[in-house]
């Protein structure tokens, strides 16, 4: 990439639950596998069980936890 980092470009045919779905898994994938190659517990790090609050609390109840409320008015993400 012009900045010197690699990047990876990811399209989608459709913007649905399946495709992201789909996205998604493939990216945790790619994580728990990066994980262990580096010898990283992958399911033992903090962030986990922070974005598994956030991700209740955005499906049960909109807000009902202080994750879900930090992250729930987001419209757009951007990794960098």
């Amino acid at each position: 990439a012009a900045a010197g980092r690699p990047t990876v470009r990811v399209e989608i045919d459709r913007l649905d639950p399946v495709s992201v779905g789909r996205l998604l898994y493939t990216m945790e994938a790619a994580c728990v596998l990066a994980g262990e190659l580096a010898g990283v517990k992958t399911f033992t790090q903090p962030a986990v069980e922070w974005g598994k609050r956030a991700a209740r609390g955005l499906l049960d109840e909109p807000n009902t936890t202080p994750e879900a409320a930090a992250v729930s008015d987001k419209t757009q993400y951007r990794i960098e």
